[in-house]
């Protein structure tokens, strides 16, 4: 009787390990689950919840998948035009993204500043020709005007080089800077056991300052 026992019970593991193994459990659990969602409260739906997905022509129109986090950004700034009153992520912002770049001021702004330096570059390179071809420019001057001009040529390389710098953006700031004006976002947030480390420890007071929730936890809480 004992052994007939043992072997009932290890043909009863290896039915269910079978039917678990092809996933006969995982639709009847979904069955179950929609057979009691007959016994809900009914409720009025909620027309005020959308949901945004990222669908197949979604990705066809921007070429790339994972999207640059810039696209993220200017979706929160766009939904602040709309009125929205809260936006909520089902994803997780866990590693650095790579640098993006600002293709409006690639393609406008940067050209109109090397367009205006320049064109401020010709006028004074003018102006002193023109003096000293009509004698307004005493000889012992002409030094004095050298410097200047190049002082000039200086000083708008240098604000040309940090203009072109900014054609660089940080996709991550950009979407802190975006949910802050949005005002009202969340993202997925998960607990893990350990401290964070390297890079992921450093980027964590922007997270808690942007990003972060308050809660306090009743007396006698763990963790």
């Amino acid at each position: 009787m004992k052994w007939k026992n043992i072997l009932i019970g290890l043909v009863t593991v290896v039915i269910f390990s079978l039917l678990y193994l092809f996933g006969v459990f995982g639709g009847l659990e979904n069955q179950t689950y929609d057979f009691f969602l007959y016994f809900r409260e009914d409720r009025d739906r909620l027309n005020e919840v959308v949901f945004l997905n990222v669908d197949d022509p979604a990705i066809a129109h921007n070429g790339v998948f994972p999207w640059p986090r810039s696209i993220t950004a200017d979706g929160l700034l766009r939904l602040k035009e709309y009125g929205a009153r809260a936006a909520i992520f089902d994803i997780e912002y866990i590693d650095k993204a790579p640098p993006g770049v600002d293709a409006i001021y690639l393609k406008n702004g940067l050209p109109a500043d090397f367009e205006r330096s320049f064109s401020d570059i010709n006028t004074a390179a003018g102006d002193i020709f023109s003096a000293i071809k009509y004698g307004r420019i005493n000889r012992n001057d002409i030094d004095e005007y050298a410097l200047g001009f190049h002082e000039l040529i200086n000083e708008e390389k240098d604000g040309l080089f940090g203009r072109a710098q900014g054609v660089a953006r940080d996709n991550d700031l950009y979407l802190v800077q975006a949910s802050d004006l949005f005002g009202r976002s969340w993202v997925t947030l998960n607990l893990r056991k350990y401290p964070l480390e390297g890079e992921q420890a450093e980027r964590r007071p922007i997270a808690e300052e942007f990003f972060s929730y308050p809660v306090k936890a009743a007396p006698g809480t763990d963790g």
